[in-house]
């Protein structure tokens, strides 16, 4: 209820309660200054949507952080947004944020890579992926290298 909720609020102001989770409601009219972080954890349905949530943070010259989760699949529409956005910001998007606004999903390989990728085959009757080699040693399976992600930091 609106008790509550200004109750939530009122201790996310003092600094008695750090950590303010909240719905779009929040993302507009709300005036609270010292604000660091923002974390999307679904997309906006606009960009209008985006720039109010984001903007909870960084408010009168303050510096601030703003992160958005996002599906590596079906939110390219939603990314394509957020890039433009930064783009009129001035900032850079990250490799992986301009992958999925392109389609891609992923930022380290396409899809069409997995296909390539001639060591994986799917076991039909578990359906499930699995090494062709499964009889290797436990300790040769410890020494293959393996690719890292560089893109996502």
């Amino acid at each position: 209820d609106q008790r509550q909720r200004d109750d939530a609020l009122g201790r996310f102001r003092t600094g008695e309660v750090r950590v303010l989770v909240a719905t779009d409601v929040a993302a507009r009219g709300l005036d609270i200054r010292n604000i660091s972080t923002v974390v999307n954890y679904d997309a906006p349905k606009d960009t209008e949507g985006y720039v109010h949530r984001i903007g909870r943070t960084g408010r009168a010259n303050d510096m601030g952080d703003a992160y958005t989760l996002l599906l590596s699949w079906g939110e390219d529409k939603q990314a394509g947004q957020i890039m433009q956005i930064m783009e009129k910001a001035g900032q850079d998007a990250p490799k992986n944020l301009v992958d999925l606004a392109a389609g891609r999903g992923r930022s380290s390989k396409s899809w069409d890579d997995d296909k390539k990728d001639d060591d994986w085959k799917k076991d039909w009757k578990k359906d499930d992926w699995k090494k062709d080699d499964w009889g290797k040693k436990d300790d040769d399976w410890k020494k293959d290298d393996w690719k890292k992600d560089d893109d996502w930091k």
